[in-house]
């Protein structure tokens, strides 16, 4: 890959009466590089050991208990209790239930 200079194009380049993206690539030949075989690139990285996956979860562990979510839910008597054992079901209660958190609590129900 290299650079190439597009004089005049703006901060759209490739917008009406900017650049010729098809023209660019035809004359740079990038469709004509040979491409590696499907799995190529994989062969050639060595699989991590044991050791090594260990060491990175012991590095990232810290950074884990920062940022995993924790889970809450209300009884109806209004106390806060840790867990979701008392999240309603709306089925039982004949009713819908509104469910408020962020992505990661809701993406687990």
């Amino acid at each position: 890959a290299r650079a190439r200079p597009l004089p005049g194009c703006g901060h759209a380049p490739f917008g009406p009466g900017g650049a010729d993206l098809a023209a660019i690539v035809r004359e740079d030949g990038v469709l004509e590089q040979p491409r590696p075989k499907v799995g190529d690139d994989f062969a050639l990285a060595p699989l991590p050991t044991r050791a090594r996956l260990d060491a990175a979860r012991e590095e990232n562990r810290l950074a884990r208990l920062a940022t995993s979510p924790v889970h809450f839910s209300t009884t109806p008597d209004g106390r806060r209790v840790a867990g979701l054992g008392a999240v309603p079901d709306g089925r039982a209660l004949g009713r819908p239930v509104l469910f408020v958190g962020n992505h990661q609590t809701l993406g687990t129900l």
